[in-house]
Order: structure tokens, then sequence, then C-alpha cells
């Protein structure tokens, strides 16, 4: 499995010098879904989801963030927004 971010719109891959690809094998790879949100929240990216892409794209599961990330505040242990 692999953890990438996608822009929605367009489908664009992030690559690891924060420009964004078609090509998915340029894609910047993330250890888990938690450091890819860090990642959104701590630059403000809006507008993107996170894809767990397999081998078989048929079972890729795309993980859809909001439009605010950047203002959302989160327990990163629990991985769930809180209010406020």
């Amino acid at each position: 499995m692999k953890v990438v971010l996608q822009k929605k719109g367009n489908l664009l891959y992030l690559q690891e010098n924060d420009s964004w690809t078609r090509d998915e094998l340029l894609a910047r790879s993330f250890p888990n879904t938690l450091n890819a949100l860090n990642f959104c929240q701590a630059r403000q990216l809006s507008g993107v989801q996170i894809r767990l892409t397999f081998e078989n794209h048929a079972s890729d599961i795309i993980l859809p963030l909001p439009q605010n990330m950047g203002n959302l505040k989160y327990d990163t242990q629990r991985v769930r927004t809180l209010e406020g």
C-alpha cells in the first residue's frame, strides 16, 4: 500500500518537491495516513484527498479531507476532529 495526496478536481498527485504531477509513480509517499493528514494541516492544503493505493487499483481507498483543513484542530492520538 502507498499513501499519497491527490487534488480532488484534477486528480494530480503531490510530488516530493511539492509540485503536482499526473504520474502516480512520481507521487510523494507518506509512511501512514496520520503523516499525510499532518502534512496537509501544517501547509493548510485545501481541495485534497488522501489516497491509499494498492497494486490492484480497484481496491484503492480515497479519504476526502475537509476544505478548511488548515483551520481544524484534531487529536493526533485518536485522529478525530475536535470542536472549537
